[in-house]
């Protein structure tokens, strides 16, 4: 087997720091929210938008696999873990979250 090294092209380097930009800007705008149920919940949409699986049933995400804990939640949004916990708690509580599994998560399409 040979594996080549490929260099990215000017033009994928600029389409790849375009997107960086626009997710750092996405990221800015969810972490402007006051409430902090609506920011987190706005964090796990805008995660799962973007490394999620999405179907008719809502959005999954996997915080395993993108190794995502409560803190480094937090952390996304200005949060503390303690508050992370408790807003996961209440999600789940409410049906706004529905758990599959220990780690994946299930965000229902809302009406």
């Amino acid at each position: 087997m040979v594996v080549d090294h490929l260099e990215p092209t000017s033009e994928e380097r600029e389409q790849h720091l375009l997107r960086e930009r626009q997710m750092l800007a996405e990221l800015a705008v969810i972490q402007r929210i006051r409430s902090a149920d609506a920011r987190l919940l706005k964090l796990l949409l805008w995660i799962g938008g973007s490394f999620g699986q999405v179907n008719r049933h809502g959005c999954r995400l996997s915080l395993s696999e993108l190794n995502l804990t409560h803190r480094g939640l937090a952390d996304l949004c200005g949060l503390t873990r303690v508050t992370v916990t408790k807003i996961l708690s209440r999600f789940r509580a409410d049906g706004q979250l529905l758990p599959i599994g220990d780690d994946d998560l299930v965000i229902p399409p809302f009406p």
